[in-house]
């Protein structure tokens, strides 16, 4: 572990916070994706993650402030204006390739937050509920 200023936390935080707003599940909800018969349930898991990135984004956002930081939302990912009118199945693999790599992401920043208790929290939660939703 290192020792890591409050600003560095912050600065996590605010990059999972923009992970999780602009997140690509919730991107997909608005993106028209194709949904063969039988498929509906691939929408139910992409709707599932949403809710939760949405939720997830919030902690961060209160991590953030009480940590006397503010949040910043960037754009979301150029790449997203590519996915409109894909089709379901192909959106929910990209999904959970992208969770994956965000996992790590996350565990690592978590890693490097010792000290300041809000982020802590709120980075094991996210690590725990992206395991979770991974399956």
């Amino acid at each position: 572990m290192t020792d890591v200023t409050k600003q560095t936390a912050i600065a996590l935080l605010n990059a999972a916070y923009n992970a999780k707003a602009n997140s690509l599940a919730i991107y997909i909800l608005t993106a028209e994706p194709y949904i063969a018969p039988g498929q509906e349930s691939l929408l139910a898991f992409v709707s599932n993650i949403a809710k939760s990135d949405t939720e997830l984004a919030e902690k961060l956002c209160q991590a953030i402030t009480s940590l006397g930081g503010m949040a910043f939302q960037t754009t979301p990912d150029p790449f997203f204006a590519e996915l409109n009118y894909l089709s379901i199945d192909y959106l929910a693999n990209l999904l959970r390739t992208r969770m994956q790599a965000e996992l790590q992401s996350f565990e690592a920043a978590a890693s490097e937050v010792s000290g300041f208790l809000e982020a802590e929290e709120a980075l094991s939660l996210l690590c725990s509920t992206t395991k979770k939703l991974l399956g």
